[in-house]
């Protein structure tokens, strides 16, 4: 079954099929990762995919998973995501932060840059 999971690597989005190569990724990783979790029916999801596209564009910000959190329940309890739209900070396999409020490009640039 194919899923609704992203790497955004540079402009280019490569499909992940399960939790399991997302795990793959997420503890093979060298670098910080963000994870943005949606649900395709979310209109605010929707707007926010818009700030990260921005984002994905300025320099030295980590590579952007894009998971569809209805086919990743695991993760999401794992991770504890109590609401979408949701961008996780990975570093080291581990969650080291996470925001709700997708306020501004600058917000997340600042949230992607300081931790």
């Amino acid at each position: 079954m194919m899923l609704n999971c992203f790497l955004w690597e540079g402009k280019v989005l490569k499909k992940i099929n399960s939790g399991r190569e997302l795990s793959k990724i997420i503890e093979d990783s060298r670098e910080p990762l963000l994870v943005y979790a949606f649900t395709p029916m979310c209109g605010t999801c929707r707007l926010a995919k818009q700030l990260l596209v921005v984002l994905e564009q300025t320099e030295g910000v980590p590579a952007i998973i894009e998971i569809d959190i209805n086919y990743f329940k695991e993760e999401a309890a794992k991770w504890e995501i109590t609401s979408v739209p949701c961008l996780l900070y990975i570093e080291n396999s581990e969650l080291r932060d996470k925001v709700y409020a997708f306020e501004s490009v600058t917000k997340l640039y600042s949230f992607a840059k300081e931790q």
